[in-house]
Parts: C-alpha cells; structure tokens; sequence
C-alpha cells in the first residue's frame, strides 16, 4: 500500500479538517508542511496552477486537491490493502499539534452547499430515557426492552450530524468523552425534501425540512437489517427523530 503524503499549510482550515478525518477513520497517512519539503511543494504547485493549495495529497504518484477523506481512502484502497492506523487519541493528538501557527497565503474557499441540508448539525444532550419516549410514540413499544438493552449511547450525549461532500456522518459525545461513531461512513443523495443515505447492506430515506438554522428530519423506510431482532426503524427514529438538530458552521 502506499502511503499517502498530505501536503498542507499550517494555519489552514481545509487541511486540519482533513488530516483529522483521516485520523478518525484510521487511514494510514503522513503530514507535509509546504515549508519541510521544496521539491514536494513544488509538484504541488506544478499539478496546481502554480499555486500551493492546501491540503493536496500524493497517493502513488496520484495527485488529489482537496479532496474529502473517502476520495484519499478509495485512492489508497486502489494502491494496494488499507492498514488500520494506530491509537486513534494519539494521532488525533499529533494532527492538532501539527496544525497549530498561521500560513500567510490564503487558504482555498469551500463549494458552497448544494441544498439546506449539507452542513453540520448538534442535537441534545439527549438521554436513553428520552429516545425511549420517542419509540413509544412511534408505536414500537415491543422493542423498547430490546433497545434498552443495545442502545448506541446511555448516558447524556450530544449527537454531531455531518452532512456534505457526498459523507453522512452521525458521532455522538456521552460526558465530554472522545466522540464515538455511531451511523456513519454512509453516502447519501438528495432529492427536493427527501434524503436517502446508502450503507453496504442497506440505505434509510428521511423527509428534511430546515428552518432557519434547525433541521427535522422525519423516518420514511430503512432496507437495511435489523440488529439482534430490532428492526433498523426503532434506531432510526431514536436517533434522528428525538430533537431537532441546529446548526452549528
């Protein structure tokens, strides 16, 4: 496999943000400032127009500009088979670290969101007791003890919904620890008011209505399976349809 090389400029937004989704979904990679490698640089620039736009990655002589995660993985995964990286807390920790100063050249802009519903979102603190009252009132009462039981979280937990670059992404935060992963790594597409996110075994379509800077969304139907006798709805719902989510970029 090869190991990709992500060129980037301290300071800059768009690099920090990739080098830390890297990290947390454990894509082996290595950080370059533009500064610590001259020749580097300059095949940035080269493949660039000219200019040194962070981040740009190298993977196997493949150059990708500001690419998402997924675009850096799905090149290493063409390369050769993906290692799994090292403790999640410490990488996490060097690409913070390796992030901090400022660049004096301008950092490139973001596209602009395609639909009101790209972007990232906050729900909560909820608690197991609260999605509870949610699958009651969907009529799902049989699976309550069931979802007690395999719940995603327990304690009081702040849900972090990521929705842009094509990624669906659901982490939540119980009690100020790490945010852990809870439905994520899932490619989603939008049509007018619906929204359907696709996993390896299945998709879930929702309804979506933003309002300002706070989003419902209400569960259509989910293909995927259900986990120990509990059909994907109950999580569904619990998860989603809880709180509203506001805006947080």
């Amino acid at each position: 496999m090869s190991e990709p090389l992500v060129y980037f400029k301290p300071g800059c937004p768009f690099g920090l943000r990739l080098r830390i989704a890297l990290a947390l979904h454990r894509v082996p990679h290595r950080s370059v400032r533009f500064r610590d490698d001259e020749d580097g640089a300059a095949r940035v620039r080269a493949v660039n127009d000219g200019n040194e736009i962070s981040p740009t990655v190298q993977v196997a002589g493949r150059w990708l500009t500001n690419p998402s995660w997924r675009e850096v993985r799905r090149a290493v995964r063409e390369t050769g088979p993906l290692r799994s990286g090292g403790s999640l807390v410490l990488v996490t920790a060097a690409v913070l670290l390796a992030g901090c100063g400022s660049g004096d050249e301008a950092a490139s802009e973001p596209p602009a969101p395609a639909s009101a519903l790209e972007g990232t979102w906050r729900a909560g603190p909820l608690t197991l007791a609260d999605t509870v009252a949610t699958i009651r009132a969907h009529g799902l009462d049989p699976y309550v003890k069931a979802y007690r039981e395999n719940a995603p979280f327990s304690g009081d937990t702040v849900l972090s919904l990521t929705i842009e670059d094509g990624e669906w992404d659901l982490y939540g935060t119980t009690e100020g620890r790490e945010p852990a992963p809870i439905d994520y790594d899932a490619e989603y597409e939008i049509d007018d008011a619906t929204v359907v996110f696709h996993h390896s075994d299945g998709s879930n379509t929702y309804r979506w209505q933003v309002d300002h800077d706070t989003l419902t969304l209400h569960f259509v139907e989910s293909t995927l399976p259900g986990y120990r006798g509990i059909p994907d709805e109950v999580f569904q719902r619990a998860l989603y349809m809880t709180s509203a989510f506001t805006r947080q970029d």
